[in-house]
């Protein structure tokens, strides 16, 4: 990443610690880690995306396990349909631990303000999906969802 990004990407985390209350995340490596809810793993993750040719914060968020339920994983494909139900991400399924993930990448430069809205919009679609993956039934707000990033 750029020097310039570097320093977007660190305005960004600072902003979104705030959002969360908290001081600031710990950055490892180039990547941080967090939870949300005690059950949401996130990773965030600056990279040099030479598809795109722009630098990019990937966002992943852990849902749950894959599931098993045909019905629940139909509900999963459609909320990717146009990134309608998913916050604008991707759900995929990790071949290598058959974990539930939700993707997005996010191009820099970018406002940090908007950074933590659209971000909170990719926790909605999260928590939703994870609802379902636990059993939940019935329909779920996601804009409910994204109105709290980080639930007490």
């Amino acid at each position: 990443m750029t020097n310039e990004n570097e320093k977007n990407f660190d305005q960004i985390t600072k902003a979104l610690a705030a959002a969360a209350g908290l001081e600031d995340f710990v950055k490892e490596d180039g990547k941080i880690l967090f939870a949300i809810d005690d059950n949401l793993g996130v990773s965030l993750m600056g990279v040099d995306d030479e598809i795109a040719g722009c630098d990019v914060i990937v966002a992943s968020i852990v849902v749950g396990s894959a599931p098993e339920d045909a019905e629940v994983l139909r509900h999963l494909l459609e909320q990717n349909y146009l990134g309608a139900g998913s916050g604008d991400g991707s759900f995929s399924i990790e071949r290598e631990t058959g974990a539930v993930v939700l993707y997005r990448a996010f191009p820099l430069p970018m406002d940090p303000t908007e950074f933590v809205d659209a971000f909170a919009r990719l926790v909605g679609a999260a928590r939703a999906a994870k609802a379902r993956l636990d059993g939940q039934e019935g329909d779920f707000d996601i804009m409910e969802a994204q109105t709290l990033i980080f639930r007490p």
